[in-house]
């Protein structure tokens, strides 16, 4: 016991150490906060450290995660290119022929890391001296990424786990940069090919992936903490580096105004917090993007919580899964519009928009819009079990699809639950039997027990 106190120990004071002495320049990806929003051609963000620049003498980690797409035209694509803005100069992590999709050129090379200086010279290590193996990428899957630098050689890590370059004969090389220059890199294009960053000039296709969670850090993260962005997701990491800081408070109440307070909120936050939106808020990563428990207030303040298309909210096990928590014990929602554009997902667990479970909770001016997918054992548009749940003015508008056991439009399986001036209703000409599946379906309510009371 006392080895793994120690080895934990260890572990913090990694993570300590290195949110002391290192700067995160964060969005979520495209189209929101980036300079140039054309997801696509290419996503750009100029200027990631202001007037401290990232160079070819300052280390440096790209992390994002991508979806491969499966179209012709992503034969030939970058994942991440640094370089001034206008110029010529960059460095590329370049993908080409993604395993699996249409319309390839079958090339030996299925990727590479390269550079050029403004002459167009090879800064160091020619395209055939760092190669990516030919089977790393494949169409349809959803891979986490990162590039670091430490101000000498690139370091390559698909899903947490370091990638082996090497050059034609199959050899292992080190892609390193050996060019006496020093450029400035510190506009960082992300989802396609460029000669000239932020341009289409040079006839080469884009990548058209879906795109995620890039984060640019100025420091070469070690192989420890790039698995931990791998296995807990970049926000997570973010907090548990101190790279996301507490919101402002107004009294007893903490202000969630964007992505990264929402996530403290998920990730630091004690259960019993209580919390107000001060803006519309969209979540786009995967599996926890909600608190397991919560027992205090949310105040939406009439702002909307969206959960993009891509994106899932995923809990394992008996575990619920909801955009605000997988269980709500004595909490009160209120004031908040929620769209779930992706999916919302437990394995034996309860699913539900808002969450998963609720016991003596209460949910009040909540409009709920529900064009994703639900899935889990009990499974309910808005809660999937609820047991001492209110709805006081709950709106429920369904054109998605909802898969469980046992199944309902606003509850999936309702103990006590008392409902007032509440209205679900579903997309035109679609039916129940169409949009809920289960062993027990009921329109509003799956299940209902004795304590159950509608009005």
């Amino acid at each position: 016991m006392k080895k793994m106190n120690l080895a934990f120990a260890a572990f913090a004071a990694t993570f300590t150490a290195f949110a002391s002495n290192v700067t995160a320049y964060r969005t979520l990806i495209g189209p929101e906060g980036w300079t140039k929003p054309d997801v696509e051609t290419g996503v750009l963000m100029e200027r990631v450290f202001g007037d401290r620049p990232l160079s070819t003498q300052t280390p440096f980690t790209a992390v994002m995660r991508v979806t491969m797409p499966a179209k012709e035209h992503v034969r030939y694509g970058s994942l991440v290119s640094f370089g001034k803005y206008g110029s010529s100069h960059q460095i590329t992590l370049t993908v080409v022929d993604v395993v699996g999709a249409t319309g390839g050129s079958n090339s030996d090379t299925k990727g590479y890391i390269a550079g050029k200086d403004d002459a167009g010279k090879d800064l160091g290590f020619p395209t055939d001296d760092a190669l990516l193996p030919k089977d790393l990428f494949r169409a349809y899957l959803t891979y986490d990424v990162a590039l670091t630098y430490d101000g000498a050689a690139f370091k390559l890590y698909v899903d947490g786990e370091p990638v082996t370059l090497s050059d034609k004969s199959g050899k292992a090389v080190t892609a390193t940069l050996t060019c006496a220059e020093t450029l400035d890199l510190s506009d960082v294009c992300f989802g396609q090919r460029v000669n000239t960053v932020g341009t289409t000039t040079g006839g080469h296709d884009l990548t058209g992936g879906v795109w995620r969670d890039a984060v640019v850090f100025d420091a070469a993260l070690s192989d420890l903490q790039v698995a931990s962005i791998h296995d807990k997701g970049v926000w997570n990491f973010l907090c548990e580096t101190q790279l996301i800081s507490e919101p402002a408070k107004e009294g007893e109440t903490y202000v969630l105004d964007s992505p990264e307070d929402w996530q403290w909120f998920v990730a630091m936050a004690p259960a019993d917090v209580n919390v107000r939106l001060a803006a519309d808020l969209t979540l786009t990563a995967h599996r926890q993007v909600f608190k397991p428990v919560f027992s205090g207030t949310l105040d939406g303040n009439g702002h909307t919580l969206t959960l993009r298309p891509e994106a899932t909210a995923q809990a394992d096990g008996a575990d619920g899964a909801g955009l605000i928590a997988g269980t709500l014990e004595g909490a009160t929602v209120k004031h908040l519009k929620v769209r779930v554009e992706g999916g919302v997902l437990a394995q034996e667990g309860a699913a539900g928009a808002i969450a998963g479970v609720a016991t003596e909770a209460t949910l009040e001016d909540v409009v709920v819009t529900l064009p994703g997918t639900l899935e889990g054992g009990a499974v309910g548009g808005v809660v999937g079990e609820a047991s001492g749940l209110t709805l006081k003015g709950v709106r429920l508008d369904f054109s998605g699809m909802a898969l469980g056991k046992t199944v309902g439009g606003l509850v999936g399986d309702a103990g006590a639950l008392t409902v007032e001036g509440s209205l679900l209703t579903f997309a035109e000409g679609d039916t129940v039997d169409a949009l809920l599946a289960g062993d027990t379906v009921g329109a509003a309510v799956g299940r209902v027990g004795e304590g159950a009371a509608l009005a």
